[in-house]
């Protein structure tokens, strides 16, 4: 899906990036991770993942992609850029 602003489109992604880490469905957040691109997506969606046990569950999630794939997130579970 495309719309005419990106933060629109970044505010639907990150909406269903919560939905499915609250699921414990992670494929999405694997395909997405490290693409920068959805950069702006990531950060709204990690404002809503704040809670330490929520914050501690996705860098497992993510550290679990690097060791699997050898692909690096760049940060994006922790913010930094």
């Amino acid at each position: 899906m495309h719309f005419f602003h990106d933060s629109f489109e970044s505010y639907l992604g990150a909406n269903a990036l919560e939905a499915e880490f609250r699921e414990q469905k992670f494929d999405m957040i694997r395909q997405c991770s490290g693409n920068l691109r959805l950069i702006e997506m990531w950060i709204s969606c990690l404002e809503r993942l704040a809670s330490e046990p929520d914050r501690r569950r996705l860098e497992e999630v993510l550290a679990n992609i690097e060791s699997l794939t050898g692909r690096a997130t760049g940060g994006v579970a922790n913010n930094e850029l």
